[in-house]
């Protein structure tokens, strides 16, 4: 060879993904052999798996298994004569361009395998000959070459040409299949054109050391299902063609589609992900569990493989980019469209089942998605049966979350292109009313999320008021964890991380909240001297009409008592502790926004709120106090004119039922139940 073969050879690029390119372009010679053999019907191509018996390792099957160290394609084609044996020295000969060939095939051998061993016996006018030679990662690349005539002594004469591919690299070998079956798949399926033309020769793959012989047509025959020939389709000036074929669902099959060019395989990609519910088998006519496999084949694709065949030189995001022709997104896109419409009736069934499912969920557990069956029906019909609730859930947050960036956008947009003029307003009416219907709709949903937080956290509070475990209820710092998580301030608790409106809806607005933190480490708009920790204390914002400068409105003051807590004394009452801390902070100074104190305004009401269970105890403190009994019977209410407060005494029991109440009428219109 007049050529640096090891230099070709490193540049040659080869994906490990693609260990048996190297096999398939010695398969490919040998059915291009046998072509070349006129007159004869009787093509044999034989593939043997030669394994190291010295290692294990576990195929798709979960079988132990030698792996795979060499690979010999014998055929009975045209053999080495001296034409092929020069068009093989030569490097990107073009002697069998009609076929598609690139004349670098070989330079793949070398690099999945350590050296390519040929034999070949043919005739050559009247004459036997027997042609060896080694083709190794050397300067020349072809070594030991022999040419010698034989007699009718010298054995079995007949046409017989062998290729062994000795010492698979372990990159590669890492990455190829290693059961013989698999491998016989692979096969097929990169020549499935020459056995869906019916020009295919027999080929069979045998494993020696398995005891596995495999006729690749009668494999066909079984596993394989063309559909109804092939189908045209378009891709801006391009016509491309493809084959329909579905196969018997193995362990490791997948729907792919393949791009074709001179009947073999180029590029395969996997539609799971690409067309909805692709990602688990169909079912045949007999009930069999079937994939898909779809062979595009086109003289825009033969016209543009690259010289290794692993590839199309189209136009490729971040590459280099052709002008001629669609780009490979826009080849793949077509091809998708086209395989998505052709399989639409198989998976119809797997897309209701679906979609049946993703209802349910939605109507039992996630009803903030409702609005996405008919705004996004589109989007959420590709979400997979198979999908986990987890994965369910994660899928149709993305579809919301990009439907509420969309239509937020879309009216910004339209209240941008609309002026002050009424003839304008006019002009845009109907799309901004279309715009504001779907803005509605995502606020439901948003609506939706928070009644259903709701729902939870009245069931857990349901919960907490029963008996724990170990037989006793509830401590006071989980009921008070559940109303806001204690020693925080509202400076470093969320809006969606507290449940003050359990007890009154407006206490969810207001200008500083702390709880259970010493009254003089409070960083709030009043300064009290005292250790004494209140549950929780808020200081409401001043209204817009209020007089003055004042640094709040109105103080809220909560105090939790443990459920079925039945020590109530004269220094255990939360009735006068509450008072007490009405006091401390109408004894304490105000601050202004830059840290100055002043007096506190007299007339700033308090609103106080004890939560515990109503025993005895309370009830009768209650009433010596002079507190009013509620119509229910479960609590007690007063206004202390002293201390201009208003207080309240409400069972745990009254809190949840209230808060029931307040909300049952979004609970009913999402159908949830929460007792």
């Amino acid at each position: 060879m007049n050529i640096d073969v090891v230099g070709r050879v490193r540049n040659t690029k080869l994906a490990a993904r693609r260990a048996l390119m190297p096999l398939f372009e010695a398969i490919a010679n040998s059915i291009s052999a046998i072509a070349e053999r006129a007159g004869r019907t009787d093509g044999m191509i034989e593939i043997t798996i030669r394994r190291d018996l010295s290692q294990t390792e576990l195929d798709v099957h979960g079988n132990t298994i030698a792996p795979v160290d060499a690979f010999e394609v014998s055929d009975n084609g045209i053999g080495f004569t001296d034409e092929n044996f020069s068009s093989f020295e030569t490097m990107d000969s073009r002697v069998k361009a009609f076929r598609g060939a690139k004349g670098i095939g070989r330079l793949l051998w070398l690099k999945a395998f350590d050296r390519a061993e040929i034999e070949s016996v043919y005739q050559d006018i009247g004459t036997w000959r027997r042609r060896r030679f080694e083709f190794r990662l050397t300067p020349n690349g072809i070594e030991g070459h022999t040419l010698e005539d034989l007699t009718s002594t010298s054995g079995d004469l007949r046409q017989r040409t062998v290729v062994r591919l000795v010492g698979f690299k372990p990159q590669f070998r890492e990455h190829s299949p290693k059961a013989a079956d698999t491998i016989a798949r692979r096969i097929v399926e990169h020549c499935m054109e020459y056995f869906l033309l019916g020009s295919s020769p027999k080929i069979v793959v045998s494993d020696p050391d398995n005891s596995t012989r495999c006729d690749l047509s009668e494999l066909f025959d079984r596993e394989y299902h063309p559909q109804a020939g092939s189908r045209d389709f378009e891709v801006g000036d391009v016509r491309l063609s493809i084959t329909d074929v579905l196969i018997k669902a193995s362990a490791d099959a997948q729907h792919r589609v393949h791009f074709c060019a001179h009947n073999r395989v180029v590029e395969s990609v996997l539609l799971a992900g690409r067309i909805a519910h692709l990602d688990r088998p169909l079912v045949n006519e007999q009930g069999d569990s079937v994939v898909y496999e779809g062979y595009v084949i086109g003289d825009f694709l033969n016209d543009h493989v690259d010289a290794e065949r692993t590839s199309f030189n189209v136009s490729r995001e971040g590459e280099f980019a052709f002008e001629e022709g669609p780009s490979w997104d826009a080849l793949l896109d077509g091809a998708v469209a086209s395989i998505s419409q052709y399989l639409a009736p198989r998976t119809e069934e797997l897309r209701q089942r679906a979609l049946d499912r993703i209802r349910t969920f939605v109507d039992t557990r996630e009803p903030r998605y409702r609005p996405l069956l008919a705004h996004r029906r589109e989007e959420v019909e590709r979400i997979s049966g198979s999908i986990s609730d987890a994965g369910l859930d994660l899928e149709l947050h993305k579809i919301l979350n990009g439907w509420r960036e969309e239509v937020r956008s879309d009216v910004t947009a339209s209240l941008e292109r609309i002026s002050a003029e009424p003839s304008n307003f006019a002009m845009h009416r109907d799309e901004f009313r279309r715009v504001l219907g779907e803005l509605q709709e995502v606020a439901k949903s948003d609506l939706a999320e928070y009644v259903v937080h709701r729902a939870t956290v009245l069931s857990f509070f349901e919960k907490l008021l029963g008996r724990t475990d170990g037989e006793n209820f509830a401590r006071e710092d989980a009921i008070h964890g559940l109303f806001f998580p204690q020693r925080k301030t509202s400076s470093e608790v969320d809006y969606d991380e507290h449940s003050l409106w359990l007890i009154d809806e407006r206490l969810a607005y207001h200008r500083y909240l702390a709880s259970d933190v010493p009254l003089r480490q409070q960083s709030g708009p009043l300064s009290v001297e005292s250790d004494d920790r209140p549950d929780v204390v808020i200081f409401n914002n001043p209204l817009a009409f209020a007089p003055g400068h004042e640094p709040f409105a109105s103080v809220v003051v909560i105090e939790f008592k443990r459920p079925e807590r039945a020590d109530v004394t004269d220094e255990k009452s939360p009735i006068r502790q509450v008072l007490r801390y009405v006091r401390l902070l109408r004894e304490g100074k105000a601050r202004r926004p830059d840290g100055s104190t002043i007096d506190p305004p007299r007339h700033v009401p308090f609103y106080c709120y004890v939560v515990a269970t109503l025993t005895d105890q309370l009830r009768a403190e209650a009433q010596e106090m002079g507190f009013v009994e509620a119509p229910d019977a479960r609590g007690y209410f007063s206004f202390n004119s002293n201390f201009n407060a208003y207080i309240e005494v409400s069972s745990y029991r009254k809190v949840l039922d209230d808060a029931r109440k307040r909300n049952q009428a979004f609970f009913d219109r999402l159908q949830i139940q929460t007792a």
